[in-house]
């Protein structure tokens, strides 16, 4: 079988599936082969299920045999990320004291991915707690285009692996940026829903009202049919929404006509760089000449939005992590260790401060979002950092690299992000969408429509192509 399977993506291999062209066995055995040769090099997974994912995929050929449609992931290997509880296996959220602990129940969205056909592959890397370094014996995942890049924040696995072709695709989160940072970097397409729009029942948390769970992909087609599955209210977490929740993969080809593209010069061009500001731009004239209307719009500007979320995201990890880090502080790294901390020693009026500035800002961002159907700005306003530059993390990087990224988690608001180019030296180079609450259909037409006339997105990392 030809390596070329492993950059097909997820609906075409799920199309072949069902029609009895290829088998799940067959799809399934050549990922895991692909997966030893390639992944002590990446560091995408912690873990591989693959006895488990044998049974299910055989099982997934038998129900094809018989006429049985198990949904449209059927035998379809997709991973995720270490932060999922799945019945008698081990979570470690990439924590060292973890490395034992095995769950005694099954995450709704796992749940919902098994019963839509998933072969769950096994469990991807993450960084410590959903926040803090990647720490022995997990260690760093390897962005595929260039080792010596960054390969993103906390579900760098999963964006690698699905960069990478390890597997068809992933379900990760985000609580600063963490889908979509490391999709920018490897490749990939991230959806970061609605805040509530998907369970976190069963998901290790890190800040309870910032955490956001979505698929990262190949393209926009497919992060739709993940969320499709997985989407919707949960009777086990109270914090799900109860909005009817469309079928984007029904409504992708709906296109953009008629759809108002808005564009903030402020976002786009101050303290970016030209590369990635053209590429923005260069996604909306396309969108434009498919009947999209572009327009000007103005959205809030927070010079301090970083240290707002980082006040929030504290005062919840530390509630997260209270039993925890009783327990295991000598084993928690600097960072995360510093996080709780602030947390701990936070008063009571600067936590509620900071909520209350959320609040204010939140709502001026969802209006001015509301004013038009999406708006297009950077993910990050660089090309991928180095590996260097990440080691010596200062103030000023970690502003830039969640500038663009914590207004929308701190807001709830969805945002997809895509590649839109590539650096000279070949890189990736990503956009971003957003939009109102819950308008995670327009946001994957506007992006499918995108990904239609363009081949960024089905690039592959020079050094893994066969």
């Amino acid at each position: 079988m030809s390596d070329d399977l492993h950059w097909l993506d997820l609906g075409t291999v799920a199309s072949r599936i069902a029609s009895g062209a290829l088998r799940s066995r067959d799809v399934l055995e050549a990922t895991l082969s692909r997966i030893a040769r390639l992944d002590q090099h990446l560091n995408a997974y912690i873990s591989i299920f693959s006895d488990r994912a044998l049974v299910a995929a055989d099982r997934a050929d038998a129900a094809r045999k018989r006429g049985d449609a198990l949904g449209p992931l059927h035998g379809v290997p997709i991973g995720i990320k270490d932060i999922f509880e799945i019945s008698g296996e081990v979570m470690t959220a990439g924590m060292p004291s973890r490395v034992a602990q095995r769950a005694t129940r099954t995450a709704t969205v796992v749940r919902r991915l098994e019963a839509a056909g998933a072969i769950l592959i096994g469990t991807q890397n993450v960084a410590e707690g959903v926040f803090g370094e990647y720490l022995p014996p997990y260690g760093l995942p390897v962005n595929p285009w260039d080792a010596g890049r960054w390969a993103g924040a906390s579900s760098g696995g999963s964006a690698v692996a699905v960069a990478a072709g390890l597997c068809y695709g992933a379900v990760g989160s985000d609580t600063g940026g963490s889908i979509r940072m490391p999709s920018a970097v490897n490749g990939a397409t991230g959806l970061k829903p609605t805040w509530g729009r998907v369970s976190r029942h069963g998901v290790f948390e890190l800040a309870a009202t910032l955490d956001h769970i979505g698929p990262i992909a190949r393209n926009a087609a497919d992060a739709a049919r993940l969320f499709d599955v997985i989407a919707g209210l949960d009777p086990d977490d109270p914090t799900s929404r109860n909005d009817p929740v469309p079928n984007l993969t029904a409504l992708l080809h709906q296109g953009v006509s008629g759809m108002t593209v808005g564009l903030d010069f402020v976002w786009i061009e101050e303290g970016v760089d030209p590369a990635v500001s053209e590429a923005v731009l260069d996604c909306a004239r396309l969108l434009e000449r498919q009947g999209a209307r572009i327009v000007p719009v103005s959205l809030p500007v927070l010079n301090d939005v970083v240290d707002i979320w980082y006040d929030v995201c504290a005062a919840q990890t530390a509630r997260a992590h209270h039993e925890s880090f009783a327990d295991h502080a000598n084993s928690y790294s600097a960072a995360l260790s510093a996080i709780i901390r602030h947390g701990q020693a936070m008063p009571a009026t600067i936590l509620q401060e900071a909520q209350v500035r959320r609040m204010d800002y939140s709502g001026r961002l969802i209006r001015r979002l509301s004013e038009v159907d999406l708006v297009a700005i950077p993910v990050l306003p660089f090309e991928p950092p180095t590996l260097a530059q990440t080691r010596q993390m200062d103030r000023a990087l970690i502003d830039a690299l969640h500038r663009f990224t914590c207004p929308f988690t701190l807001s709830g608001a969805p945002c997809i992000t895509f590649p839109g180019g590539f650096t000279r030296g070949g890189l990736p180079l990503a956009v971003q969408l957003v939009a109102k609450p819950l308008a995670e259909p327009t946001l994957v037409r506007a992006a499918h429509a995108f990904q239609r006339t363009t081949s960024f997105h089905l690039a592959c990392p020079p050094e893994l192509v066969p």
